[in-house]
């Protein structure tokens, strides 16, 4: 039970993951990288230049090599979410490694439906990092987001 009796949602699964639309996801992705300490912002639904959600994050780190002194260290994310029938191909592999560079970040494709090979070896090639349904459940059941409403 919730804190205040009521039902919990239940973990987040493949076939629950499944169920979400391609919005959804989106801006569960968002929700969760926003609860994991990143400034995510989740792009319109059109004309987004193939990024779905834009998440910056400043990390401290701290030098002792030769006098103590504290490091920030910027992390951007560049995510482009497929809610497909079908595993991602490398076409959308090639697409978020020519924007993540534009933009100074690393791409990340986020697919429940996972990858097809060459797409696997492009993203190795490439630098992208591939969030597959395990991935994206992860970070789900991590985190404490809800599935939102999309007007």
């Amino acid at each position: 039970m919730g804190l205040f009796g009521e039902p919990e949602d239940p973990p987040w699964d493949k076939s629950r993951l499944q169920e979400v639309g391609w919005r959804e996801l989106e801006l569960l992705i968002g929700a969760a990288l926003d609860s994991k300490g990143y400034d995510a912002e989740v792009t319109p639904a059109v004309k987004d230049g193939g990024v779905d959600v834009d998440a910056d994050r400043i990390d401290v780190l701290k030098s002792i090599l030769f006098r103590p002194k504290i490091v920030p260290r910027k992390r951007k994310l560049v995510i482009d979410a497929k809610q497909w029938s079908q595993p991602v191909g490398k076409r959308p592999v090639e697409n978020i490694a020519e924007t993540a560079e534009e933009r100074g970040g690393t791409g990340v494709i986020a697919s429940p439906s996972g990858f097809t090979t060459s797409a696997k070896e492009m993203a190795d090639e490439k630098g992208v990092k591939l969030y597959d349904a395990d991935r994206i459940l992860e970070l789900l059941n991590t985190t404490e987001v809800e599935v939102p409403d999309v007007e």
